[in-house]
């Protein structure tokens, strides 16, 4: 049929673009991939975070007067086009305000910040980073204080000696709420930890993996509510696919499945990978001994599992993979369009793509990605390949000095930005003005407080080979093949930054 033709093409694609390949600065080095070592789960985190939100907790930073200084932030162009702009970064500066939630919080925390420890943030930007990186720290050419890059790329830069280690640096409290301390404990190795993700990346919410759920077609076809399956934790790979395939329909009567005309079960983007499902239903590549080092933890009857239940709801016929990075104005490419013309009954997505789907007339819900059954104790969400970032302090400060002001003016912004920015995304613009039933609050504070990362995918330890194997069913040999060289590629990031001393 034809879908399973563009199928088979697409399949190798996505994984590539989505999961290991550059679609952030260089086509081989800037990748994001999806990550998997559990942040927070459960309901009593959920709570914890809710109650901690009504009382402000201050950083432990003393009074001090910075003078001016100008804290120079380095991110993403991502040009002109409609299909790339709206993830540039909208978190760090705000000129005015403009009664846009996300805008004016920005410009309520950097007038906080001016006031209390006089100093301004500046906005740099380019899409070469990481050879950018290379060539600032190369001269000692300190010209801005932090980067964020897409978690390959700092994790190649950590590698090559480009960014100082993180615990070092004075004020920076990894245990405090501001900082997503799973992100901590799955990129740190041992004492060093070189980049890191917390509440001054907004981005990293927006490019949160999610389920969305055409709520009309849900009910013509009599289907069970998706909502109480999650509360009754019966939301599971197997109930996903069995729903997808009661919805699909062959509405034109050709006998193939055609895009543009014809009904699918479950269509989603180029950014919702393989592996995201993969984390969702509980595999890890990797975890961490008590020392802080990483073992591999794959390998598991239950990891093949998952890999052969997500196979089978990638390559079945009710799916449909998007062709091509979605075109968020003014439309939302195949899979989003097919969503909002009532022809698709789940879009695995990123939570950005809420936003773009404002003017869809018919109501849709939002789900957390599955598991892969009941017994499954905690759900996972992991950042989009494509557009997830971490930020990192490079390694050309000489002067202790300067790097104690920069760690002083980080923590003051992530800290404020979880009492500004966080609650202006999340309570005003994202569950205020965007979705559009009380059930999926509850699903966001689950996909938020689940999130995972992989040092075995972060540090490339797992290359896209596993992923494409995943998809052609040959994930259990080439695990076995690969076995000898992943161990020794672990071995070997480990071995470096015993070494690197800044």
């Amino acid at each position: 049929m034809k879908h399973k033709k563009i199928m088979t093409i697409l399949v190798v694609i996505i994984i590539t673009a989505a999961v290991f390949s550059a679609c952030d600065d260089e086509a081989d080095e800037d990748i994001q991939p999806t990550a998997a070592a559990v942040s927070h789960t459960g309901d009593i985190q959920i709570q914890e975070q809710e109650n901690e939100l009504m009382q402000k907790i201050t950083p432990d930073l003393p009074d001090y007067d910075l003078e001016g200084y100008a804290f120079r932030v380095f991110t993403m162009d991502w040009g002109d086009s409609p299909d790339w702009t709206i993830w540039n970064s909208r978190d760090i500066t705000a000129e005015e305000e403009t009664g846009s939630p996300v805008n004016d919080a920005v410009y309520k925390r950097n007038r906080i910040l001016e006031e209390k420890y006089n100093f301004t943030i500046e906005q740099l930007s380019g899409t070469d980073r990481l050879n950018t990186l290379r060539t600032a720290v190369a001269a000692k050419d300190d010209y801005f204080d932090i980067i964020t890059m897409g978690i390959r790329s700092n994790a190649a830069a950590a590698q090559e000696g480009l960014l100082v280690n993180l615990f070092d640096v004075s004020y920076l409290d990894f245990e405090k709420p501001w900082w997503d301390q799973g992100a901590a404990e799955g990129i740190g190795i041992g004492n060093k930890l070189f980049f890191s993700s917390g509440d001054f990346l907004l981005v990293n919410m927006d490019a949160s993996p999610v389920i969305l759920f055409n709520k009309q077609l849900l009910t013509d076809l009599n289907l069970e509510n998706p909502y109480e399956l999650v509360q009754t934790n019966q939301w599971t790979l197997p109930k996903l696919y069995e729903m997808a395939k009661t919805a699909a329909a062959d509405l034109n009567g050709n006998g193939a499945m055609d895009m543009d005309t014809d009904r699918f079960g479950f269509v989603f983007s180029v950014d919702f990978s393989i592996f995201a499902l993969m984390n969702g239903a509980g595999v890890r590549i990797s975890g961490k001994d008590t020392d802080g080092l990483p073992v591999l933890s794959f390998g598991s009857d239950r990891d093949f599992s998952v890999a052969s239940a997500v196979r089978e709801l990638w390559r079945a016929d009710f799916t449909w993979l998007q062709d091509g990075i979605i075109d968020m104005d003014p439309s939302l490419g195949d899979s989003g369009r097919a969503f909002a013309e009532g022809r698709g009954l789940f879009l695995g997505t990123n939570m950005r793509v809420i936003e773009q789907l404002r003017g869809m007339e018919t109501d849709f819900g939002i789900l957390p990605l599955p598991r892969l059954n009941e017994q499954q104790a905690a759900y996972g969400h992991s950042i989009s390949g494509i557009f997830g970032q971490t930020l990192a302090v490079p390694a050309f400060f000489d002067d202790d000095d300067i790097l104690d002001k920069i760690g002083f003016m980080l923590e003051a912004i992530s800290a404020e930005s979880r009492y500004t920015v966080i609650p202006a995304y999340y309570d005003v613009q994202l569950t205020g003005q965007l979705i559009r039933d009380e059930e999926s609050r509850e699903m966001l504070d689950i996909i938020f407080n689940s999130r995972v990362w992989d040092a075995g995918i972060i540090y490339d330890w797992v290359n896209f080979n596993m992923a494409m194997a995943v998809s052609a069913g040959t994930l259990a040999s080439a695990w076995e093949s690969n076995l000898v060289r992943i161990e020794n590629a672990m071995q070997t990031t480990v071995d470096t930054f015993e070494n690197i001393v800044n």
